[in-house]
């Protein structure tokens, strides 16, 4: 849409919309200071939010998650488009000269692989700014675009009454989050629905698999918790009582590797406009803090976010020798990699995607048929493409036992000039048979404090499960601990669900049937569309005509004319919809005529339906 002077928004009395579709594109990040939103707009805020899930569930389509960074960017935007735009234009470039992708990755979202944006120029209601959208094409596709996982909404209204709303969309395929109940953010009820994002799979030593389980706890340990087969919809109950309640949900893919969320919703009659902060929204944190880890003798500890190469790893290959695929109950995941010994069979995997100029630590998890040779056995090599950049030489006495797997450590860092290519080569030297099973990378250790605070690589801290390894300054180690539980958070209330409303359109229908009896009617049907917005229950259809069948279903209502013997004419009869008397909605009566008869019966009648003003 071209862009439109704000006075011919106002002397029309229009608020104009406008849509953008957007890729991701890399910029450099840049603080965007929050915005001291009011209690007012932050509620309008997240009404939207609940709404735009609304209009997703009907179409089958999985809520999206409220975001910090997004709001942010959002809240931004509206300001500047009122404030900061001395042309006082309506498009999606703001006063610095930068597209909706660069403000939402300048505002913190870094995870950025696609965008969306939707606008409103001028002030709306966040009922009708979201049925404006959905009355648009562009803007109802972005709504409704499954790709996108996250959303963040800005409202600004300036004392004259200028206003502008933003939406912006965002996908960083790396979050898995948990919604309850759409963003909707009280609840009457105990008892909720969930959905659980997966995953899915991505490749390289920062990858992870697509979830084949997960635990849901209303206790950020999982204390008593259980795994169960993953699925996106479950149904759940919060803790008794009144107030805030999170629920969190943890998957894991066939290896292990995990992801982490949670959501919060008040539990009671909605929380007031002035309790609402931006604090449960998913956000992007740049670092951990972790206290009371269980050293348990251990004076050192390196950090891991389920970093691992194993044999589903994509890059994988024998480049030398002989060996083979096997299926191994003790190893990770139940399958590993044999290569056979007096061929210098040699094993290697690479990525693209590790982390430059970060001390780490390669694991290497190895067994050895025979542990009696005290001359080499295996030679692992480390290199950023051709550079080497750390090796290792075992001997088969450094196995502490034959045919049981045991870790080795290898200190490296990938440079920060270079290839950028992470490989990593294990070589069979020796004469007896080795099986490879995974690679783990921790952060180079550190020393141990009550409270420890980790700058996670590329300050991009989200869903990913985190692994904690402790060791001494002698170099033993233990294995992985998860260390979620040790993750010190500081939480707060989130959005308010918005009033209770009844919405019915269209509230007169007109229906025909060319046939007079029961034999061969043929009647139209009607539809209308029912949206009965935070109510505390199920809304009903009922009418007092005999003639008329009601088929009620999520979110709509089908009127149909039951077969019989009318008189050609028209006919007419009242639905009534209801909410459910708690929430003290006002009904909404729908007309509807029946046509019976062919045209020229029915012509011969004068029809007179209900006139609507606008």
């Amino acid at each position: 849409m071209l862009p439109v002077p704000w006075p011919l928004h106002r002397r029309l009395g229009l608020a104009l919309v406008c849509c953008l579709l957007g890729a991701a594109l890399l910029f450099p990040r840049a603080a965007t200071a929050e915005i001291a939103q009011s209690p007012a707009l932050l509620q309008a805020e997240q009404q939207v939010v609940y709404l735009a899930n609304l209009e997703r569930a009907q179409q089958g389509l999985p809520p999206l998650r409220w975001n910090r960074e997004l709001s942010l960017a959002a809240q931004w935007f509206a300001q500047d488009s009122v404030e900061g735009d001395p042309a006082e234009t309506c498009d999606h470039i703001d006063s610095k000269g930068r597209n909706p992708g660069q403000r939402m990755r300048e505002s913190g979202y870094i995870g950025l692989a696609g965008w969306g944006e939707n606008i409103v120029c001028g002030y709306l209601a966040p009922d009708v700014a979201v049925d404006a959208w959905m009355r648009s094409e562009y803007h109802r596709n972005n709504v409704l675009n499954a790709y996108y996982r996250e959303i963040g909404i800005g409202y600004y209204l300036r004392s004259d009454g200028t206003g502008f709303i933003v939406m912006d969309l965002g996908a960083d395929p790396a979050y898995a989050p948990v919604i309850i109940e759409n963003e909707a953010i009280s609840t009457l009820e105990p008892e909720v629905e969930l959905y659980v994002y997966d995953p899915g799979f991505r490749a390289g030593f920062t990858g992870i698999g697509a979830a084949t389980e997960m635990m849901v706890s209303n206790e950020p340990d999982f204390s008593g918790a259980g795994w169960e087969p993953y699925t996106p919809q479950k149904s759940w109950t919060l803790n008794p009582g009144t107030g805030w309640r999170s629920v969190y949900v943890k998957t894991r893919d066939r290896i292990g590797r995990t992801a982490i969320a949670h959501d919060t919703i008040y539990l009671g009659p909605p929380p007031t406009a002035e309790e609402l902060s931006t604090a449960s929204a998913s956000r992007v944190e740049p670092a951990i803090s972790l206290k009371s880890l269980p050293a348990n003798g251990y004076t050192q500890v390196g950090f891991s976010l389920d970093w691992i190469a194993d044999e589903t790893d994509p890059s994988r290959a024998l480049h030398a020798g002989e060996g083979n695929p096997v299926n191994d109950a003790s190893a990770w995941g139940g399958a590993a990699f044999l290569l056979k010994g007096g061929r210098n069979s040699t094993l290697g995997v690479e990525s693209s995607e590790f982390y430059k100029e970060l001390s780490a630590v390669a694991y290497l998890r190895l067994k050895i048929a025979d542990n009696a040779q005290t001359t080499e056995a295996v030679h692992v090599d480390i290199k950023d493409g051709a550079l080497l950049l750390a090796e290792r030489s075992l001997r088969g006495s450094d196995f502490s036992t034959a045919n049981g797997y045991q870790e080795f450590a290898v200190p490296f860092t990938l440079p920060a000039t270079g290839e950028g290519k992470l490989i990593i080569n294990t070589r069979v030297t020796g004469s007896s048979d080795v099986t490879w099973d995974a690679i783990t990378f921790y952060t180079a250790p550190q020393p141990i404090t009550d409270t420890l605070h980790w700058v996670v690589p590329d300050r991009y801290f989200r869903s990913r499960g985190l692994q904690v390894r402790f060791s001494t300054t002698d170099g033993s180690f233990s294995e992985g601990v998860e260390g979620y539980p040790y993750i010190h958070r500081v939480s707060g209330p989130p959005r308010v669900l918005p009033p209770p409303a009844l919405k019915v359109t269209p509230t007169t229908i007109v229906l025909n049937a060319d046939a007079v009896d029961a034999t061969g009617w043929p009647p139209t049907t009607g539809q209308v569309t029912v949206n009965c917005t935070s109510c505390s229950g199920e809304w009903k259809a009922t009418t007092a005509c005999d003639w008329l069948e009601l088929k009620q279903s999520t979110g709509a209502l089908v009127v149909t004319p039951a077969a019989g013997s009318l008189a050609p004419g028209v006919h007419y009869a009242t639905v009534r919809v209801q909410a459910p008397a708690a929430d003290g909605l006002a009904p909404v009566d729908v007309t509807v005529s029946l046509l019976v008869g062919p045209p020229e019966s029915v012509l011969s009648h004068h029809l007179y339906l209900p006139s609507t003003r606008k």
